[in-house]
Parts: C-alpha cells; sequence; structure tokens
C-alpha cells in the first residue's frame, strides 16, 4: 500500500529549513501521527549524516516524556523521507508560554515543577539510557563516579541534546496544562 492510500493529511502545523510538519491519520485505525517530510536534496553530506542519526536515536528511545518516533518512510523518486511520530495535540511548551504572554498570566509553580520533572527525567534516559534513580535513593554517594550503563561488557551510546527549547519535543498533557 502506497503512502497516499495509507495516510490522510489532516492540516500542516509547521515548518523547517528543509521540510513541513503534518498531522496525518493512519487509515487502518485512525491513529493520528505527526509526520516530518524532509527533502534532503539540498542538504550536504553532513546534514545528511545528522539527519541519519537524529532518526536512529529516536527509534532508540522510548520514555512516556519523549516525543515517540514509530516509523520513516524513504521517498527515492522525490528524494523526501517521511518521518512518522507521536502527534501532541496539547502543543508544545513554547505555544503554552507564548499564550501565558498574551494573557499576562504566569504558568503556577505546579505547572513548572511538573515540566522540570518530566525534561530532567527524559534527558537522564537520554545521558544514560536508563530511568533516573528513586527519590531519595543516595545516588550523589556515588563520588560522582556514574557510569554510563553497558550491554555485554559494551558501553551503551550516551545521548546529549543539542537544542534544547520549549518547541523542541516538550509535550504537554491535558493534566499538565495550567
Amino acid at each position: 500500500m502506497s503512502e497516499v492510500e495509507e495516510y490522510e493529511v489532516l492540516e500542516k502545523i509547521g515548518h523547517g529549513s528543509f521540510g513541513v510538519i503534518r498531522k496525518v491519520r493512519r487509515k487502518s485505525d485512525g491513529q493520528v501521527l505527526c509526520r516530518k517530510e524532509i527533502n534532503y536534496i539540498r542538504m550536504s553530506q553532513k546534514e545528511r549524516e545528522q539527519l541519519h542519526a537524529e532518526f536512529h536515536i529516536l527509534s532508540s528511545l522510548r520514555h512516556p516524556n519523549i516525543v515517540a518516533y514509530y516509523r520513516r518512510e524513504h521517498l527515492k523518486a522525490s528524494q523526501d523521507l517521511h518521518l512518522y511520530m507521536e502527534y501532541c495535540g496539547n502543543g508544545d511548551l513554547g505555544r503554552v508560554i507564548k499564550e501565558l504572554k498574551t494573557k499576562n498570566k504566569v504558568a503556577t509553580e505546579e505547572f513548572v515543577w511538573s515540566i522540570f520533572a518530566q525534561l530532567v527525567t527524559a534527558l537522564y534516559r537520554c545521558h544514560y539510557g536508563v530511568d533516573p534513580p528513586e527519590v531519595g535513593m543516595d545516588f550523589m554517594g556515588t563520588g560522582g563516579q556514574i557510569k554510563p550503563p553497558t550491554v555485554a561488557g559494551k558501553t551503551q551510546v550516551m545521548i546529549l541534546h543539542r537544542d534544547l527549547k520549549p518547541e523542541n519535543g516538550i509535550a504537554i498533557s491535558p493534566l499538565d496544562f495550567p
């Protein structure tokens, strides 16, 4: 089944230097997803390698506070890549901040702490590949010697997020909205 037959485009929700982001519905089950449509024809080799690394990293991350990556589709004829990801219907943190500013309001302390906790646990998963220690555990008592996780004696790749900002991957759940 071709991509056109498999997905219904609902709306354009954003754009960047190499493509657009659309809200789509998978026809087989009605699931709403986000599709990043990236044209790589004008990308340098280094940019293509970074793109490949990005979807490789996204495909390996699974955490409730990290936007889920589902699959990619390579359209050779148009030299486009379509990345299918979790759709965050309540928007991102950037939208919430703009909305609060427009209404001349501030976020509640509870909301700020909730976002901070979600961000820290997601970053910990990126950096160490595991969930953070339970609250109250003396993980600082290790003398700062937290070691990266290993699998079969090999050190796991640690991911350092290079572009932290409210618009990137900090999705808002309905329960969190201030």
